[in-house]
């Protein structure tokens, strides 16, 4: 009898298992794929910072795209498993957890039984983690998706079922660190300032980063037009130049409209290694062009359903 046929008894997908959140850790949300379709009325789509360490969980457990799990920042939560015992995995910058004194490493699915307590490691490069539980958390959508409008805090439970799903890990680590380039095309107002204070030095980045956006540090812009300007449509990946003179860039649970003039666009196939940027990293700007940007996302696309189809194929090598 195999170790998943004893824990999980005939019928269990129907078993409700909860999670305790003990120490919610720094800025630890229930993400899903987000919630598009309300940009009009002042709510952003959301989802995860990185969209590809979180598709990645959830072909780890064979679970549906649209399904939620948590994503955390530099300290992640402590959690217990309450009613059935669940298959879990992290991905993303953690280097994994302790569970009940035993190192669970990141990009390997594990079984958590019920009563046993779940520490998250900590992260020595990359800013967030993701921790997913095959079938997906199962909290109360809001506008059509499971993504929190507020971070999980100390003492919620939250809701899953008890499901199986495949014990198994990579022997390569998919999951790369910032890798301290972030691409951008021009942005409506970027006339405004001389691009080569964005493109000619290091920016460092502040200790202001989360979900919403990063504020950088370095030699600031001289605004060459002073005018001020009417609030605009902005979305994650938007460059901005506050009145200091220093970028902003706009992340996930950025606001839907801004004021700051808007001196270019990440890329999106770079965003989620921009969402991986952490306090005192460095990055540096290389401008391309709308061939370059589309060239890049289908590279990387191609590289996502790689993985995916390896995943979901189950012909991944297990450790």
């Amino acid at each position: 009898m195999s170790e998943l046929t004893a824990v999980f008894p005939e019928g269990s997908r129907c078993e409700s298992a909860q999670i305790e959140v003990v120490r919610a850790g720094m800025d630890t949300w229930m993400v899903d794929p987000g919630r598009p379709g309300f940009r009009e009325q002042g709510v952003g789509p959301g989802g995860p910072a990185d969209r590809f360490s979180f598709d990645l969980a959830h072909g780890f457990l064979n679970n549906a795209p649209d399904q939620a799990m948590i994503e955390f920042s530099l300290i992640g939560p402590t959690l217990i498993c309450r009613g059935g015992p669940l298959v879990a995995v992290f991905t993303g910058a953690v280097e994994g957890g302790l569970l009940e004194g035993q190192q669970i490493p990141p990009e390997k699915t594990f079984l958590w039984r019920p009563g046993q307590t779940l520490k998250t490691g900590p992260m020595h490069r990359g800013a967030r983690g993701y921790l997913a539980i095959a079938s997906g958390f199962s909290n109360p959508p809001i506008l059509g998706s499971r993504s929190g409008f507020r971070p999980l805090q100390t003492g919620e439970v939250l809701s899953g079922f008890s499901t199986k799903a495949p014990l198994r890990r990579l022997k390569e680590r998919v999951w790369q660190p910032p890798h301290g380039v972030l691409r951008f095309l021009p942005g409506p107002e970027a006339d405004r300032f001389d691009p080569k204070n964005l493109l000619d030095q290091t920016w460092t980045i502040s200790h202001q980063a989360n979900r919403m956006g990063i504020r950088l540090e370095g030699i600031p812009f001289v605004r060459t037009d002073n005018r001020e300007m009417l609030s605009e449509p902005v979305l994650p990946g938007t460059i901005q130049i506050n009145h200091a003179g220093l970028p902003m860039i706009l992340g996930v649970a950025a606001q839907t409209i801004g004021g700051y003039p808007r001196l270019g666009m990440v890329i999106r196939a770079d965003q989620d290694s921009m969402g991986q940027l952490r306090p005192g990293d460095r990055v540096r700007f290389e401008q391309v062009n709308l061939d370059e940007a589309l060239g890049a996302l289908e590279a990387t696309n191609a590289l996502r359903n790689q993985w995916l189809h390896r995943l979901r194929a189950g012909t991944p090598p297990i450790g």
